[in-house]
């Protein structure tokens, strides 16, 4: 095999096709022990890798005081700190700026795909259920907004009619109540 050659990536050199309709695996009782504790390492290296920059690499006889840190330390870092004032408050502040751009897309604005790839910047930070949330909110929002602005209609019979008519104002539609508006303060 030449190496000095350029190799194109773009085209596979080889194109199999295999059919298979059924493998059977058979393993022994070892083997099977072997690949459930496998598993089990795999899954307490995922643990241990959210520590590890906590980890003093110390033997624990003798650096007792280290290894009391690192545990104080890791329990800080990773399951208290994260609800600090700060990062409640920049969490509050992206819930609340996904539920105006979700009504902005509700009202269907000019700029739908540039609100859509910051609404998916700001998935990626929320949580399922604020999202959920925030966007039952903002469809409320955007209903209460509906019926607050009516649509109007002019008058019937045209510029006819409206010689006759003792109105020249222009008459509200009524909407039919849609189901948030039969809801209960508590249910929404």
């Amino acid at each position: 095999f030449d190496k000095t050659q350029t190799v194109d990536l773009d085209r596979p050199r080889l194109w199999t096709d295999l059919a298979v309709q059924e493998i059977m695996v058979s393993l022994s009782r070892q083997q099977f022990k072997s690949m459930v504790c496998l598993v089990e390492s795999f899954r307490l290296m995922a643990v241990n890798r959210l520590y590890r920059k906590y980890h003093p690499h110390l033997p624990v006889r003798g650096n007792t005081k280290d290894w009391w840190l690192y545990a104080y330390n890791a329990t800080v870092h990773e399951h208290i700190r994260p609800y600090s004032w700060d990062s409640i408050k920049a969490y509050r502040q992206k819930y609340k700026r996904y539920q105006v751009l979700y009504k902005e897309k509700l009202e269907e604005s000019e700029d739908v795909a540039a609100i859509s790839g910051v609404l998916e910047e700001l998935e990626s930070d929320l949580n399922l259920t604020s999202i959920l949330l925030a966007r039952q909110q903002a469809k409320v929002q955007f209903a209460a907004a509906e019926k607050a602005e009516p649509e109007k209609k002019p008058s019937g019979g045209g510029w006819w009619w409206s010689w006759w008519s003792d109105s020249l104002e222009e008459e509200e539609v009524e909407k039919e109540p849609d189901f948030l508006s039969k809801l209960t303060e508590e249910e929404k």
